[in-house]
């Protein structure tokens, strides 16, 4: 339960960053920075994996299918957040 827990948290951390630089690009390049954080997404994942989670000792599974979830979810539901 910790492992998702801890994982949920950093996601909504990651979304929002993600977020926040897609709307910087709002008004001229609205996909460099939905690609900027699709990429940051990624990044957060893999060093997620290899580094935090281990040394965190939580079980890897649980923590990294709760944080791919998580950002799956979230990216979906992006779009609507960034028409406003």
């Amino acid at each position: 339960m910790r492992a998702i827990w801890i994982s949920v948290g950093l996601g909504l951390l990651i979304q929002v960053v993600a977020l926040l630089i897609a709307r910087s690009f709002r008004h001229d390049k609205i996909m460099v920075g939905w690609g900027i954080g699709t990429v940051l997404r990624l990044v957060t994942l893999v060093v997620y994996g290899w580094a935090i989670v281990p040394a965190l000792g939580l079980p890897l599974t649980p923590a990294l299918l709760s944080l791919a979830g998580l950002f799956a979810v979230t990216t979906v539901i992006e779009p609507f957040l960034l028409s406003k």
